[in-house]
């Protein structure tokens, strides 16, 4: 998880980066968490909508749990009831 808090983008870049591929935001996880009970530990950045990190976004959660299905991280049965944990330092930043 130490990694995923060292992440400092460089928001222009991440934002012509994200552009070229035609999408909004990207999100960033790792099944390292600070709970027991949460899953993932996942921080998501979306500088081309104005925000250059979003403290809690369900519309990146519910794709994040269908990622986790498809590849295998996690069954159908487990995906009805995934606790993510977001960047909780984010005022840090």
């Amino acid at each position: 998880m130490n990694a995923l808090k060292k992440i400092r983008p460089d928001n222009n870049r991440l934002k012509q980066i994200l552009t070229s591929l035609g999408i909004d935001m990207i999100n960033t996880f790792t099944l390292q968490t600070i709970h027991s009970n949460s899953l993932i530990h996942s921080r998501v950045f979306a500088p081309g909508m104005g925000i250059s990190e979003d403290p809690a976004t369900g519309s990146a959660a519910g794709a994040m749990g269908s990622y986790l299905v498809k590849n295998n991280v996690v069954s159908k049965n487990v995906c009805k009831n995934i606790c993510i944990e977001q960047y909780d330092r984010l005022n840090e930043l």
